[in-house]
């Protein structure tokens, strides 16, 4: 009961945090730094850190690669729901966890594209020939709500401690490789970083949150349907 509520909170917290960030970042410290001028803001910041950083080809190849395997635990999920869909008969016979995964990974989705469609900021350095959106890191936000709604699932529902252990070990080892990977390659500037984090830390939280409600209603429901 603790832990459900100190989720609730602490995702409502992030969620306004990153909201107040990305306010900040429109009027703090706005300058024409980016390729092409393109406006910054936190722009002091931003720029002394890419002075540092530069760009690191290697760091974005192996985030890269880590945001594929974000994206094929995502069709691990959803071939396990379908899975479970088909065997069970019924829809919402699917487990809960999944079922709001599936939710969770549309939202992220939907911000990726509002974002991109509507940029805040836009790389440190040319991919292209045009200006990519940054603000938030995809990236971050994929590997941090991926990998870390992931080991919250499957702490809940695995009985083997040890593997649960094992399992949450290697997704934290591969989240805090892509957010820090993401952030040394230079792709990124810190606020996007930042933002990503913030985020995607709100939306685990809040998933954490619904997980544990959703899981305790149905034991509740069993509970009652097994007494005379």
């Amino acid at each position: 009961m603790k832990q459900k509520s100190a989720f609730r909170t602490l995702g409502a917290c992030f969620l306004v945090l990153f909201l107040v960030f990305t306010l900040l970042i429109l009027l703090v410290d706005v300058q024409p730094i980016g390729p092409k001028e393109s406006a910054v803001g936190f722009a002091t910041l931003n720029g002394a850190l890419r002075e540092r950083i530069g760009y690191r080809p290697f760091w974005e190849k192996l985030t890269d690669i880590l945001g594929y395997a974000a994206l094929l635990l995502v069709f691990v999920f959803a071939v396990t729901g379908l899975v479970q869909w088909i065997s069970r008969k019924r829809f919402f016979a699917v487990d809960s966890g999944i079922l709001l995964l599936g939710v969770f990974y549309a939202i992220v989705g939907v911000i990726y594209v509002l974002f991109d469609a509507f940029p805040l900021n836009f790389r440190p350095v040319l991919l292209t020939e045009e200006l990519e959106a940054s603000y938030p890191s995809s990236h971050t936000i994929l590997a941090v709500f991926v990998f870390c709604s992931a080991g919250l699932y499957w702490h809940r529902v695995l009985k083997n401690k040890t593997l649960s252990t094992i399992i949450l070990v290697a997704l934290s080892v591969a989240t805090i490789l892509t957010v820090v990977g993401r952030f040394i390659s230079g792709v990124h500037w810190a606020t996007d970083i930042i933002g990503g984090i913030l985020l995607s830390a709100g939306l685990v939280f809040l998933y954490g949150f619904l997980d544990a409600l959703m899981a305790e209603q149905k034991k509740e429901i069993a509970d009652g349907k097994s007494q005379p």
